[in-house]
């Protein structure tokens, strides 16, 4: 190894592995950041915005973070969807007040509206305690036993209310699937539907595409047959509160809970994954910033100079992360990622 090139290793080695113009003033900077907080606190906010009550402060990170990822899991976003109607819906005799109800239904998702007012009033009441007097950070309340298991939503019939966000509540509901793109119809029935098994049954007779990726390998159909011939109501209704289990159609095919399935505390298996995946991307992402803060100390010396401390907020709307004083946008390759 030459002289010079001996000499220019010594110096990185003294800059702690950093070019030689960087600066004593720049390695002395500490980098504030608390990305698990920034997150709870967007949770949070979006929560109070359409919840009845505030957000206990005292639930921990996690605890908001599940929620908030139950209530989005819940929510139907706002698009235009094409709106198929089952053939026993079709054949139905359904008196005014009902078809009116469906009519509006149809019309809000055919223009790309709101679909959510159609939904149960428990979409937006996260404090509301269940029968056991558990409040919703013990069960990640609200959780629609029906949409979970089968991906079946259940909509209200009524008309809107002045000053309300909900349409008024109905006896009969009506039973549908929803889809990125599509809004599936399947039938009129009551509050006691939600583990009669023949509205998935019409899924299967009418759209039985929708339920492919979820269909059970021949080793599995009979499986039921353990049960005398299926899950009654009530043994479904109880076990979808820690668990979910396969569903066999009349004429012998099996499927694997379209819903995504229970967890075993009676939440969201789909919502649970999605929270953890979003948990573990903003520590990585505070990790790599506190193992490549020199990096980001120089990349915001030309706006900030040389402070005593810079102070990092993540964002989750862009998945950002930004200096918190000026504004600016941190690269991700600054600290070794890359935007998806």
């Amino acid at each position: 190894m030459g002289r010079d090139s001996r000499l220019r290793r010594e110096r990185r080695i003294r800059n702690g592995g950093l070019p030689p113009t960087t600066s004593r003033a720049t390695r002395a900077t500490r980098i504030k950041c608390d990305f698990f907080n920034d997150l709870r606190n967007h949770a949070a906010a979006e929560l109070k915005a359409v919840a009845r009550s505030t957000v206990d402060p005292n639930l921990s990170v996690r605890e908001v973070v599940y929620a908030w990822a139950n209530y989005r899991h819940h929510r139907i976003e706002a698009c235009p969807r094409k709106v198929h109607w089952s053939h026993e819906l079709r054949s139905s005799n359904l008196d005014q007040k009902l078809s009116e109800g469906i009519q509006r239904i149809e019309a809000t998702a055919l223009a790309g509206g709101d679909l959510n007012p159609f939904q149960t009033t428990l979409l937006v009441n996260f404090n509301r305690k269940d029968k056991k007097g558990n409040d919703w950070k013990e069960g990640v309340k609200h959780r629609d036993g029906m949409l979970l298991d089968w991906g079946i939503t259940h909509m209200h019939l009524g008309p809107p209310q002045t000053s309300q966000p909900f349409v008024k509540r109905t006896g009969q509901l009506l039973f549908v699937m929803v889809q990125r793109d599509d809004l599936y119809l399947l039938a009129v029935e009551d509050h006691h539907s939600f583990t009669r098994d023949a509205l998935l049954e019409i899924v299967h007779k009418n759209w039985s595409h929708l339920l492919d990726v979820y269909r059970a390998p021949a080793s599995v159909v009979g499986f039921e047959d353990a049960f005398s011939g299926g899950l009654s109501d009530q043994e479904r209704r109880e076990m979808r509160e820690s668990m979910t289990l396969p569903v066999q159609m009349s004429d012998g095919t099996m499927y694997f809970a379209p819903g995504g399935g229970v967890t075993s505390m009676g939440s969201s298996a789909t919502a649970i994954d999605q929270a953890n995946t979003l948990l573990r991307t903003v520590k990585l992402m505070e990790d790599q910033v506190r193992a490549n803060k020199m990096a980001i100390a120089e990349f915001m010396k030309p706006t900030m100079g040389t402070p005593p401390e810079i102070t990092l907020e993540y964002e989750h709307q862009n998945q950002a992360i930004r200096e918190k004083a000026s504004g600016v946008e941190l690269p991700l390759e600054i600290i070794g990622l890359k935007r998806r």
